[in-house]
């Protein structure tokens, strides 16, 4: 009996080791243009409320998260929002522009908000470190939507994928 020819029957996506392309046939979920746009400007703005809050009304965490990992995980649902409202056949030529245009926005975007928090009373605002984590969260976001919204492996597609 052949080694890898019986996993494959009982498998089809076993071919090739490729199990990364098949959590992604797994796991994909449409998401439209239209709700990712109104799920980003959702974002934008609890991100705008949240920077004008002084300390004292802060909400508070409900897990105990390190301020840094939060500013991450809060922007890498941004850039995957914003890259999903920006797939290619919007006007975008390639996935990679679309890419490099999240990442760009999304950088400006944290920047003016460490900025912008220096201005409200009470908080600190403008440190570096909290840029830096936006930038991380932001570059891991916009892959993992470039990842999603790629077509499986072995499929083809109309577009460019993203």
């Amino acid at each position: 009996m052949q080694k890898g020819g019986n996993l494959q029957r009982r498998w089809p996506y076993a071919s090739n080791n490729d199990i990364c392309w098949s959590m992604q046939r797994l796991i994909r979920i449409p998401l439209p243009r239209a709700l990712a746009l109104v799920l980003f400007l959702v974002w934008w703005a609890t991100l705008f409320t949240l920077s004008s809050m002084s300390p004292p009304d802060l909400p508070e965490m409900p897990l105990t998260v390190n301020d840094k990992v939060a500013h991450a995980g809060f922007f890498f649902i941004g850039a995957f929002l914003f890259a999903a409202a920006l797939r290619p056949d919007r006007g975008i030529r390639s996935g990679t522009h679309a890419l490099w245009i999240t990442v760009l926005c999304l950088f400006a975007i944290g920047a003016v908000d460490e900025l912008y928090q220096k201005l409200t009373p009470g908080r600190t605002g403008a440190d570096p470190f909290d840029w830096l984590a936006d930038c991380l969260g932001t570059i891991a976001g916009a892959w993992f939507a470039k990842w999603y919204f790629q077509p499986p492996h072995g499929e083809l597609s109309n577009s460019k994928s993203l």
